[in-house]
């Protein structure tokens, strides 16, 4: 078993496995963790993140259609 992980080093791996799309083994090499560890800490940093899902993610409001904003004049 690893020692300790620091939440700053599971966020990290998590960062680095979402939006890159790498493997298990990638993040295992590069982190010096074991595989067990860094599906660990990936499951507990994604538990986190959908428990604060309402916090982290909002829906943007619509622009309604007589907008006369000059910077939406783009997007018709």
């Amino acid at each position: 078993i690893d020692g300790l992980v620091y939440i700053e080093e599971q966020v990290c791996m998590f960062l680095h496995i979402l939006p890159h799309h790498v493997k298990n083994r990638t993040i295992h090499n590069r982190f010096q963790r074991s595989g067990e560890t860094v599906s660990r800490y990936f499951n507990s940093v994604l538990c986190a993140v959908l428990q604060l899902h309402n916090i982290l993610l909002i829906s943007p409001d619509p622009v309604p259609e007589n907008c006369d904003d000059e910077k939406w004049k783009w997007f018709k």
